[in-house]
């Protein structure tokens, strides 16, 4: 530390302890003056120590604190604590006491840590907005996928309608035509009991595959829900259930089918019966 002693009146100063070595002078190198003071301060600092400095008398304060950078004759550059007390008349500021340390290591740090934390907000900015992007990337795959799903759902529905129309157009009006002229062959075999029995047994052959026929139509396109709308579709998907042992209550609340399109509804009635 090196002490100060300011006659402010007679514009001499004197330095105390290490105050010569704090200026990077050698031993009795300092002239006295207030000007050497002035002289090696860092250029970034004199008019603001200056101008500190002044108003601080004129606000007629006692205490004073400041940092600021000395320049030694090897250009090398120190930092500086400086911390006094002020004296004053009636006429003004009389004199000044007070005491400097070097803090240039302290300094040091506070610099280093400054562009330590510059670099974490940096990185951070960083992480933020590689972040964001990720996010905006994922949200426009997931939307992209949602897309997909439900174009590949109505797809599909489009598909099991076209087969299911197949199936009810051809498969089942052969079924119907098949079970006429089995009548009409019952009604010609006479006495003969085995024919008879076999045309019976092909009979309900012929039945079940035009329930089945029908029931396959029903599963591949519900007519409900094109004929009807997805309330009513819902329904009987529960009721169709009970084949499968399955006892499926349905609970609907203020369903608007005016605002929901075709596609969707054929979404949600699929979704419901995956499930």
């Amino acid at each position: 530390c090196g002490l100060w002693d300011w006659d402010i009146r007679n514009d001499q100063l004197e330095w105390f302890g290490a105050h010569e070595r704090l200026a990077g002078m050698l031993p009795g190198g300092f002239s006295g003056k207030i000007s050497v003071f002035s002289e090696i301060l860092h250029p970034d600092d004199k008019e603001r120590v200056w101008r500190k400095l002044q108003a601080t008398m004129a606000a007629r304060e006692e205490q004073y604190s400041d940092e600021y950078r000395f320049v030694h004759p090897d250009s090398s550059v120190h930092w500086m604590a400086g911390s006094g007390k002020f004296f004053y008349d009636e006429t003004g500021a009389v004199r000044m006491t007070g005491v400097v340390k070097n803090i240039t290591e302290r300094k040091r740090i506070e610099i280093a840590l400054h562009e330590s934390q510059a670099q974490l907000r940096l990185f951070a900015s960083q992480l933020e907005e590689t972040i964001q992007q990720r996010t905006q990337e994922l949200e426009l795959t997931q939307k992209w996928l949602r897309a997909m799903t439900l174009d590949l759902t109505v797809t599909e529905q489009r598909e099991r309608t076209r087969i299911a129309t197949e199936l009810h157009d051809y498969l089942a009006q052969l079924l119907v035509v098949a079970q006429l002229k089995l009548s009409q062959a019952k009604s010609m075999t006479g006495s003969d009991s085995r024919t008879a029995k076999l045309l019976s047994q092909t009979q309900e052959v012929l039945d079940q595959s035009l329930t089945y026929t029908r029931t396959l139509v029903a599963d591949l396109a519900p007519p409900m829900l094109h004929d009807f709308g997805l309330t009513a579709a819902l329904q009987w998907v529960a009721e169709s259930m009970q084949r499968h042992d399955l006892t499926v209550s349905l609970e609907l609340d203020g369903i608007d089918e005016r605002a929901i399109s075709e596609d969707q509804a054929v979404l949600m009635c699929q979704s419901v019966r995956e499930l």
